[in-house]
């Protein structure tokens, strides 16, 4: 049944939004431009929503969700529905009652849907359950069969399948064992001809190895370990046969030999192993008297005696190219016919069970089981369009509030699917927290944004974004550590990693001239009395010297001591002195201050002092105030990958409920100034006070 759209903006932060709030307005979402949308396409991991939900609305897979997959959804759904009840109450609860069978995706849906009542035991129940309907989905995955065509061991083909999943390795099965595919079967029956027909071909491949008796195969593995050696040592005669002068590129390289340690013996073998088994001979032999290289020798004479005295080829003078190459030779089809050895899975069977597994129609009833896998496949669609539409009508119309409409997102008792949790730091509650994936762009997107964001690393690899919007600073600073809250009631620890700082507050902006005053005379002061203190602890350390040299004179001219002596009350004289100095600085400073007021006037210098402030006070809350106006939340979710189409001015209440101090807290607030800078304001204050109304 068509269901009748209705069409409604409303206002909520100086923005309009479509009204999202039944089953008729959110019909209207397919039918209203994309212009009037907040968001028209928005990264999957940025929701917090059902999975499964979202990945049936992402059509092409790409993790992410754009305005045409959710108008294609909104329009499916309210498309298989006659009453739509459901979907304004947000029920994932299917009722038969509601489903619309004109549609093609109604009457499966409909037939499926009393299939699964039926297997419940409830055929006249006219209510299915969203998690009754993904338990018969994980039943089904559960098959013998999968909808992919992976059959699990059966009673009839049971053993056979074994084989084949231990020589193949088997492919997954949905309910967690390995099965067999017609890929693995075609791979079992392809690898046992092979496995046969070298089994055949073992007698003639000896056959070659027959001058070396029943130590063929013994043979064969000297003749392994020596071939290499032995090619490069003939190719090197070859090519001092055309020049002698290529035997000096034969030599070791100089890094090489400087890697070498030589009181190493394995670092020495190492190095001999690079060289040739024996100096390259223009005459093309390895003859029996030459020096052969130390890290060759043992297996050369293994060689020599297993290989060639069965072939008596061990004669002087030694072991000609010609020779080399006719072993090279004897032993050649062996190597190719040992180089296709099977797995050694499959040569664990015998010929004789190889053979009655590739017997005509043996494996038949697995071609058989496996190709039932289309009625598995076609039942488990038919399963997921009931789970489409449960989670349809359960959660589309508050994924249109979260991506077409944003109300969740002004309103302090909802909290937005892109939502994470509430942050405790600095004792208050920073309660809106937006996922993000890439630090460096997000950071980039927010410093046009106006809004002071904290950000936080959450347990191990979890980046949030905090927009403090109101109070102050405080003491969020970089490694100031927190916990995190998640929507689901878990408790992580936190610690702020990064701070783009804008004003918060309008106090906070009107504040900041005062600190920086307060940081200037607290510089002033700091100056004054290390400059005092360097005059005094001068003075002290010379009084010191004096003392010392006149104790030194009397000590030499046997001079007698009683009451203070003359170099104690010249030190003491000394510091007194020193002390007055720095006193009588800090007290010209001050006298010097006093006598430009008097002589100025009390009331015109506070008026002068008065008018400098409010001079600087106007503009800077002119600036804060505009900043604080203009702060935008669409810049915060813009870094998280979301495709924002409207400007999300932060409110009021919002900056209220993004950053709240708890509420049993009375004291004053926290200006960030010392006590003494805000009692002298407070003097000053009163002073101009008194003077006006006097």
């Amino acid at each position: 049944m068509k269901l009748i759209s209705r069409t409604r903006f409303k206002c909520i932060g100086r923005v309009w939004h479509l009204d999202i709030h039944d089953a008729a307005s959110l019909a209207a979402v397919a039918e209203v431009q994309e212009v009037h949308w907040i968001a028209t396409s928005v990264p999957i991991q940025s929701l917090r929503c059902d999975d499964v939900f979202l990945s049936y609305i992402d059509c092409d897979e790409d993790g992410r969700l754009g305005a045409a997959e959710l108008k294609q959804a909104v329009r499916w759904l309210t498309g298989q529905l006659k009453i739509h009840t459901s979907i304004t109450a947000q029920s994932t609860s299917l009722s038969l009652n509601h489903i619309d069978p004109t549609y093609t995706d109604g009457q499966r849906i409909l037939a499926q849907a009393r299939k699964m009542l039926a297997k419940l035991g409830h055929p006249d129940d006219r209510e299915l359950l969203l998690t009754d309907i993904r338990k018969i989905k994980i039943q089904a995955q559960q098959a013998q069969v999968s909808e992919a065509g992976i059959a699990l061991p059966n009673e009839a083909m049971g053993d056979a399948m074994r084989r084949i999943i231990k020589v193949t390795g088997g492919s997954p099965h949905p309910s967690g064992q390995q099965g067999v595919g017609l890929a693995q079967l075609n791979q079992f029956i392809a690898e046992a001809k092979q496995c046969l027909a070298w089994r055949d071909q073992m007698a003639e491949a000896k056959s070659k190895l027959s001058p070396f008796g029943d130590d063929g195969d013994t043979a064969y593995q000297i003749f392994t370990a020596i071939r290499e050696p032995l090619d490069h040592f003939f190719s090197r005669c070859l090519a001092v046969a055309h020049d002698p002068a290529y035997a000096a590129n034969f030599g070791p390289e100089a890094a090489e030999v400087k890697a070498t340690d030589f009181n190493s013996s394995q670092s020495v073998l190492a190095l001999l192993r690079q060289q040739s088994i024996a100096t390259p001979t223009a005459d093309n032999l390895l003859k029996q008297d030459a020096v052969i290289n130390q890290a060759y020798r043992p297996s050369l004479y293994a060689f020599r005696e297993q290989v060639l005295k069965p072939l008596d080829m061990d004669q002087e003078p030694g072991l000609s190219l010609d020779q080399w190459q006719q072993v090279c030779h004897l032993f050649g089809n062996y190597d190719a016919w040992l180089q296709k050895k099977p797995a050694a899975t499959l040569l664990s069977y015998d010929s004789e069970q190889l053979k009655s597994d590739l017997a005509d129609g043996f494996f038949d009833p697995l071609r058989a089981l496996i190709a039932s896998s289309h009625e598995t496949a076609v039942e488990l669609a038919d399963i997921r369009l009931v789970e489409k539409l449960a989670l349809y009508q359960g959660h589309l119309l508050n994924l249109a509030n979260n991506f077409v409409s944003f109300p969740h997102l002004y309103d302090p008792a909802s909290r937005a699917i892109f939502e994470h949790g509430t942050l405790i730091m600095d004792g208050r509650c920073f309660n809106m927290a937006i996922g993000v994936p890439d630090r460096a762009s997000h950071i980039k997107a927010t410093s046009q944004s106006d809004i002071f964001v904290l950000y936080v690393r959450v347990g191990d690899d979890l980046d949030l974004a905090f927009p403090i919007t109101a109070g102050g600073k405080g003491s969020l600073s970089v490694g100031k550590r927190g916990i995190f809250h998640d929507l689901r009631g878990h408790e992580h620890h936190a610690v702020v990693v990064h701070i783009v700082e804008n004003p918060i507050s309008l106090t906070e902006a009107l504040v900041a001239p005062f600190k920086r005053i307060a940081t200037l005379i607290s510089g002033k002061i700091e100056k004054m009395t290390t400059a005092a203190e360097k005059k005094l602890d001068s003075a002290t350390q010379s009084t010191l010297n004096q003392t010392h040299a006149t104790e030194t004179t009397t000590g030499l001219s046997g001079g007698g001591s009683g009451g203070m002596s003359g170099g104690g009350a010249m030190m003491a004289g000394s510091m007194l002195a020193g002390g007055g100095v720095a006193l009588a600085a800090i007290g010209s400073s001050l006298a010097y201050i006093t006598k430009t007021v008097l002589d100025y006037g009390v009331l015109k210098s506070l008026g002068g002092l008065l008018a400098a402030l409010v001079a600087v006070l106007i503009p800077i809350a002119v600036l804060a105030a505009i900043k604080l106006r203009q702060r935008d939340l669409s810049s915060i979710l813009e870094g998280s990958g979301w495709a924002i189409n409207a400007r999300m001015k932060l409110t009021n209440v919002q900056a209220r409920h993004f950053t709240q101090e708890p509420k049993h807290a009375s004291r004053l607030p926290d200006l960030g100034l010392p006590w003494w800078v805000i009692a002298i304001l407070a003097f000053m204050l009163s002073l101009i006070v008194w003077t006006i109304f006097r």
